[in-house]
C-alpha cells in the first residue's frame, strides 16, 4: 500500500470507544437496570422527604427517574409533603402566621428539624431558593 493509497469512508470502520471498551473488556453492554434490592426499597423508604431525590439517587447509583418512578409507581408511597409526621415548610408558615422564609431561615439554624419542611419553591436552604 502506498503512503498516497486512502481508503474511502465507507471502507474505514470505526468503534466508538464504548463499542472499544467493551471489546477489550470482553463484556457485553448491560440493557436492562438491575432490579431493585429490598435495602434499596429500605433506604428509599426512610429518606424520602428527608433527602432529595437527587441525594437518593447518588447514593443508591441510580437515576433521578429511577428512584421517582420507584416510589410513586412501583413502592406506591405518598408524596413527602402528604406523609403524615412531615409538614411543608407552607403549611407551617400558614399554622404559625409567618413568612415560609422564616421557617427556612429556622431550619437552617437549628431551630426546627431540618428535613421535615420543605417549601414551594424548593427545599429549604437549598442553593437557588430565595430563602
Amino acid at each position: 500500500m502506498d503512503v498516497y493509497d486512502v481508503p474511502e469512508a465507507a471502507e474505514v470502520v470505526i468503534p466508538s470507544i464504548i463499542q472499544w471498551a467493551l471489546a477489550e473488556a470482553e463484556i457485553a453492554p448491560r440493557r436492562k437496570p438491575l432490579p431493585w434490592s429490598e435495602r434499596e426499597d429500605e433506604f428509599l423508604r426512610q429518606n424520602l422527604g428527608v433527602l432529595s431525590e437527587e441525594e437518593i439517587g447518588a447514593a443508591l447509583r441510580r437515576t433521578l427517574t429511577a428512584v421517582h418512578l420507584r416510589w410513586k409507581r412501583d413502592l406506591g408511597l405518598p408524596a413527602p409533603s402528604k406523609t403524615p409526621g412531615y409538614m411543608t415548610a407552607n403549611q407551617a408558615a400558614k399554622i404559625l402566621a409567618v413568612d415560609v422564609h422564616a421557617v427556612c431561615r429556622w431550619s437552617r439554624v437549628g431551630g426546627c428539624e431540618r428535613g421535615s419542611y420543605r417549601s414551594g419553591i424548593g427545599r429549604c436552604g437549598a442553593s437557588g431558593s430565595r430563602t
